[in-house]
């Protein structure tokens, strides 16, 4: 990773790898890293922390504004001997008023499958979003097919802070992504966005953890996900509203569509409301294509294998239509088409 004047970056703006970081911003990483997922007991936090090798580190000063989005690039290759181990560890904190855009894409190397693309990957990112400032954060996670991918990112709102979070998913033997957001000052909004695609025997987990500490916060989430063949998808969102959060607007959807008779969809949406001037609501649904649908495309013309494309690309367009970034949307359009082809 490249970073300041190479990277065009406005005054006031840092992007550098946690190598760097440690040696140009120590202040910064002592007061921050490891801070914002302090108190989780995780395993896979843990682990990473012990064992954690690179990364990046954002640093946004107060009122600084990036409008051309950023993108990392985060590569694993499989080994021939002994699959390698991928501990990434980084750090994002927007000071009062910043606002930045962020993609990062979580590739396999040239796709393998095999014993060439077999990895494992613990990725951890921490986010702190001050007052007014706001954070849009994508990831496009295609890793090899026999890959295993585990990501968890925690992040922290001031007051009148907005993250953004948009996940899209279609690679991994395993994959997991958890999101441990923390409402923690009035005005606060988060608003959680994801897609995946599975088929062989993948697995994809979603697990989602959202705390309205404060009153007056907000929080909307929605995933969709297509199942095919003997793919197992998994939904555990929790809505958390703690006492002193009064007036807290948290909603939450699931939904999954089923190709095949064999995927499996499992999904556990929870509210734990400790307040009683909310407005809370969570909701799972899960089925096959719409036949009266199917049937009626076909009437027209449209043959068996367009027609079933045309219905997962409609299901899955609320959910791209709301990704963090308006340029992503067309290459996950087509990312989808390609996935429904190769069906």
């Amino acid at each position: 990773m490249t970073s300041g004047p190479d990277l065009d970056l406005p005054a006031g703006a840092r992007l550098l790898n946690l190598a760097d970081a440690v040696k140009q911003i120590p202040d910064l990483l002592r007061d921050k890293l490891g801070r914002i997922a302090l108190g989780d007991a995780s395993g896979t936090l843990a682990l990473n922390t012990a064992f954690l090798q690179d990364g990046y580190v954002l640093h946004l000063a107060p009122g600084v504004a990036i409008d051309d989005p950023i993108e990392i690039v985060f590569v694993g290759v499989g080994g021939t001997d002994a699959p390698p181990v991928y501990y990434p560890r980084s750090l994002i904190v927007a000071e009062a008023g910043s606002r930045v855009t962020l993609v990062e894409y979580h590739v396999g190397y040239a796709g393998a499958v095999g014993q060439g693309g077999v990895y494992f990957s613990n990725a951890i990112t921490e986010v702190e979003v001050g007052q007014g400032a706001i954070v849009r954060h994508c990831k496009v996670q295609d890793e090899s097919l026999a890959a295993f991918h585990l990501s968890s990112t925690y992040a922290h709102l001031g007051r009148d802070a907005r993250y953004d979070n948009f996940g899209f998913a279609t690679g991994g033997k395993l994959s997991r992504n958890e999101l441990h957001i923390i409402l923690a000052a009035p005005g606060a909004d988060c608003r959680l966005n994801g897609a995946y695609l599975m088929h062989r025997d993948q697995h994809v987990d979603q697990t989602l953890v959202v705390d309205h500490a404060a009153p007056q916060t907000t929080s909307r989430q929605l995933y969709k996900g297509v199942l095919d063949d003997k793919a197992r998808g998994v939904f555990q969102g929790k809505i958390v509203v703690r006492p002193a959060a009064q007036k807290a607007d948290g909603q939450q959807l699931s939904r999954a569509l089923l190709l095949s008779s064999q995927a499996e969809i499992d999904t556990k949406p929870e509210l734990e409301i400790f307040a009683d001037d909310v407005k809370c609501s969570h909701g799972a649904t899960a089925g096959e294509l719409d036949e009266s649908a199917l049937f009626y495309l076909r009437a027209r013309g449209i043959p068996e294998a367009r027609a079933r494309r045309l219905l997962v690309e409609a299901f899955l367009s609320e959910v791209i239509g709301g990704a963090a970034l308006s340029a992503l949307r067309m290459p996950l359009e087509q990312s989808v088409a390609r996935w429904m082809d190769e069906r």
